[in-house]
């Protein structure tokens, strides 16, 4: 236990659970999934840094199981999938499983699930409601790592539907709008509870000043990037 981002993040799931409002009352620079998903957590199994621990194991655990369950799919065998996860797993020791339970790995999660729903045993396939949902999930919970993943899974439908224009703007637009329907809804809650102008205020238009006076390059680091390479 130290003084690092799980103190923070626990402190704000705390307050949230205690009837304390994400944005207008707290400063929160993320969007809030990860924060409701700890409440109902706390609400179930109790408000303490215990249950907040096991709240981030089963989160890691998820993560393992879904890279091992997508190298299984590429055909890679068991025990080198092991090794292949132990390596991609160390740079990320101390910044980020060292920090326990936060938005970053719950965003981690989401965009590994979307990725095993795209990669079958028999090649790629891109379902439109299942990868409409799971950009909603990783917008919800890490705003940037949310619009990310829509680039990404952009690029992936215009190559997979290369010869086929009218299909590329067909699917496109069907996940852009289950994007936006589902983004609407918790947007639309939070300004109905007053929130709206402070989460667009936090999460939108003061980041780049939060990322000005909080951005840390630890170059020794870099060593350990290049490791799962």
């Amino acid at each position: 236990i130290g003084l690092t981002d799980e103190m923070f993040t626990f402190a704000n799931i705390y307050k949230l659970f205690n009837g304390v409002q994400l944005y207008s009352q707290n400063n929160i620079i993320d969007t809030p999934l990860f924060f409701y998903i700890g409440k109902v957590f706390f609400s179930v199994f109790g408000a303490n840094f215990f249950i907040y621990k096991i709240y981030g194991i089963i989160i890691f655990e998820i993560i393992f199981l879904l890279m091992l369950n997508i190298l299984r799919k590429l055909k890679v065998p068991t025990l080198r999938s092991l090794l292949y996860i132990i390596l991609f797993i160390l740079p990320c020791t101390k910044y980020l499983y060292g920090e326990g339970a936060n938005y970053n790995t719950l965003s981690i999660l989401f965009w590994l699930l979307g990725m095993n729903l795209v990669i079958k045993k028999e090649g790629f396939k891109v379902n439109v409601v299942q990868q409409g949902i799971v950009s909603a999930l990783i917008f919800a919970t890490k705003q940037n790592m949310g619009l990310y993943y829509l680039i990404a899974l952009s690029l992936l439908v215009i190559y997979l539907n290369k010869k086929d224009l009218k299909q590329i703007v067909k699917k496109l637009i069907a996940i852009y709008l289950i994007f936006a329907g589902i983004t609407a809804i918790w947007v639309i809650a939070l300004a109905i509870q007053g929130q709206f102008y402070d989460f667009i205020n936090y999460c939108f238009l003061g980041i780049n000043e939060f990322a000005e006076n909080h951005t840390v390059i630890v170059w020794v680091y870099m060593v350990f990037y290049l490791i799962p390479l």
